[in-house]
This record gives C-alpha cells, structure tokens and sequence, in this order.
C-alpha cells in the first residue's frame, strides 16, 4: 500500500488493523433472525429468476414443436454410392484432370523449344554466313596485296625488313620509314 492513498498515516494505520486483524477479533457472527431474512431474500430472488427461466424455455420448447410440425415426418432416402466408391471416382476425375493438363504443359514445352532451336539455328547460320563473307573479303585483300607487292618494290623491301626484324629482334622501323619517304608512296603496314 502506498501511503499516498490515504490522508495521513493515522488513516493507513486505521485500515491496516481492519485488514490484517487477527482470528480472535472478527466481528460477531449474524443473529438467527438476520439470517433467516437474508435466506428469504436470496430465496425469492433465484425463483424469481426461475420463474423467467421457466418461461423462456417453455417459449423455446413451443417454437420446436411448430418447427416439428412443419418438416415432413421423413426425409426422403438417397441412396448415396458406398463411400470407397465415390473415392474412387474422385480419385478417377482428378488423375484425368491432372493427365491433361500434363499433356497441355508437354504440348507447349514442345513448342518452345521447337521455337528455340529454330532461333539458335538461324543464328548459326546467320554467323556462319558472315564469317564465310569476312574469310572471304579478307582472302581478297590478302589476294589483292600479294598482286600488288609483286609489283611494287619499296613492299617487298618492307616486307623483307619487317621479317628481319622479327627474325633478329632489331628495330628497324626507321630504316623502313626513311625509304618509305624517299620512294614517295608512303609505308604499308
């Protein structure tokens, strides 16, 4: 208890006696006569409360009776299938369904990858094609060099000291330029 709940400590003293008073000091007990009327008075209360009780489950009981009155005495019988065999067919329905939709599915994988292979394929050719026209545009230039440098001797001059400067490992680029400038046509590389 917190002493901020009662006035002052006089207050907190008086009700910490009345809580925790000891056994031997409970109030006297209730006269015969108190008691007798407080019994009559709990008694009337519950058979009144009965009373109402009484009369709603009589209220409830008439309205199954009316309920009662107007079904018909017997529903009718449906033969229903045993219980295995409407699981049975169950089972039947779904295995269809499920080999169905199976077979759509592999029908359009097909496709697609039909459709894949087609596309990989013409890019394939589309490469090789343009790999065949590049080899063959570079055969020609080769082709056409080679006519030319059997023509021209300032390319076989550069081409016998670029493969001498491959062979002895020695720079002799500027000799290779000062000739080129010299015959006038400028270097071919």
């Amino acid at each position: 208890l917190s002493t901020s709940t009662f006035r002052s400590r006089s207050h907190l003293r008086q009700a910490m006696d009345t809580w925790f008073r000891p056994h031997n000091e409970l109030p006297p007990p209730v006269s015969a006569a108190v008691r007798a009327k407080h019994e009559a008075m709990i008694a009337k209360c519950v058979q009144d409360r009965m009373e109402k009780m009484r009369a709603a489950e009589q209220e409830y009981n008439e309205k199954l009776k009316q309920i009662a009155e107007k079904m018909p005495q017997r529903l009718p019988i449906m033969n229903l299938p045993s219980h295995n065999l409407r699981i049975k067919e169950k089972v039947k329905a779904g295995n269809e369904k499920m080999a169905k939709t199976d077979s759509e599915y592999k029908t359009w994988l097909l496709g697609r990858v039909s459709a894949h292979d087609e596309r990989v394929r013409q890019l394939h050719d589309e490469r090789a094609k343009a790999t065949r026209e590049a080899n063959a545009q570079r055969e020609a230039k080769l082709q056409a060099a080679m006519n030319k440098s059997r023509s021209s001797p300032q390319l076989r001059f550069s081409r016998s000291v670029r493969t001498l400067s491959t062979r002895y490992g020695t720079d002799l680029s500027r000799r290779e330029r000062a000739w080129s400038r010299s015959a006038g046509s400028g270097s071919v590389s």
